[in-house]
């Protein structure tokens, strides 16, 4: 045999066997294959092969219902709009807008509106001017005169009342304002009657006689207490209040209270007719002196709180001690003019 076909052969053979191998390995791979098939048939169960669709099928779009007119709902939505589209179109068109000189024009028309503030009434009685605030045309010479009272009270009388205060009870204290305030039924009395205020004159005297006697001196006030009589806090100033004179220049001495012009007028007439100053003979004259001293001394204390209020609490001092005068000034005035 040649070299040549002993190599055929050879290859012929190495073929057939190599071809024989495959074939082998692809029946064990397909015996694999159905050995697992049929463990998961077993571990499984009959599972079908495909899933069922369970949804229900979309329903097909259908046409509106025609309105049912006999259904309450639409008749009553058809009344309802029905009512609206039946209300007319009122709103007017909006004008057109006014150059400066048309809306000047057009209010030159229009009256003015009149001052209110000067239209008020006064209170019944009262004389014209009477609401005026106090004249103060000394202002800046008041001011200075006020310091220097501040001064002087706090270091001279101040001092004094607070001795007076720890000496005294504040029944005491009263009893001496009584005292005094009993010594000047005298002006109360005339002012009265000059008033023409006879009821008040009346009662003057009636309290005079029972706080003189039954009130030892006037140091009690027993015609107040058990018989309702009051005491009208009168004086020449406002008899000239009520008859029409305003107060005037508001002035502030160095030493003692403010006053204006109508008070001090009406402070000297009071004095004149004050029995203090005709009790007490002339070569006494420190005893009278005194009488007066002590008075205004207690007076003084009297009031001590009002004025520690007035050093604590305001700002404007002096502007505070003028109203507080306007006030009681004017509270004196109204109850002269409006009381029976």
């Amino acid at each position: 045999m040649k070299p040549i076909e002993f190599r055929f052969c050879f290859s012929a053979l190495g073929t057939l066997l190599l071809t024989a191998a495959l074939v082998g390995g692809g029946g064990c791979a397909s015996n694999q294959q159905c050995t697992s098939a049929q463990a998961n048939a077993q571990a499984f169960g009959d599972v079908p092969k495909t899933v069922q669709k369970t949804a229900p099928p979309l329903p097909e779009p259908q046409d509106d219902p025609p309105l049912d007119d006999t259904n309450p709902s639409v008749l009553v939505y058809e009344e309802a709009f029905g009512y609206f589209a039946a209300v007319p179109n009122t709103a007017q068109p909006l004008p057109e807008l006014l150059s400066a000189q048309d809306y000047e024009q057009s209010l030159g028309d229009v009256p003015t509106a009149p001052n209110m503030a000067t239209a008020l009434p006064e209170p019944p009685g009262s004389p014209p001017g009477s609401q005026e605030s106090i004249e103060d045309p000394l202002a800046p010479v008041n001011e200075k005169s006020f310091n220097v009272n501040q001064g002087i009270d706090e270091h001279a009388f101040h001092p004094i009342v607070n001795v007076w205060i720890k000496i005294t009870t504040p029944a005491v204290r009263k009893c001496i304002s009584r005292f005094f305030d009993n010594t000047g039924v005298v002006p109360r009395f005339t002012n009265a009657l000059l008033q023409l205020r006879f009821k008040w004159a009346g009662t003057e005297l009636a309290r005079f006689g029972l706080n003189s006697t039954i009130g030892i001196a006037g140091l009690f006030d027993p015609a107040d207490k058990w018989f309702g009589l009051k005491e009208h806090d009168n004086s020449f100033d406002m008899t000239l209040a009520r008859y029409g004179i305003g107060g005037g220049w508001y002035l502030m001495p160095p030493v003692g209270e403010p006053f204006d012009v109508r008070k001090a007028i009406g402070s000297a007439v009071d004095g004149l007719m004050n029995p203090m100053n005709y009790l007490v003979p002339g070569s006494a004259l420190v005893f009278s002196r005194l009488a007066h001293g002590v008075e205004a001394l207690n007076s003084r204390a009297e009031s001590q709180g009002v004025i520690d209020d007035l050093h604590r609490f305001s700002i404007d001092e002096y502007g505070a001690v003028q109203d507080a005068f306007t006030q009681q000034q004017k509270k004196k005035e109204e109850t002269v003019r409006n009381s029976e």
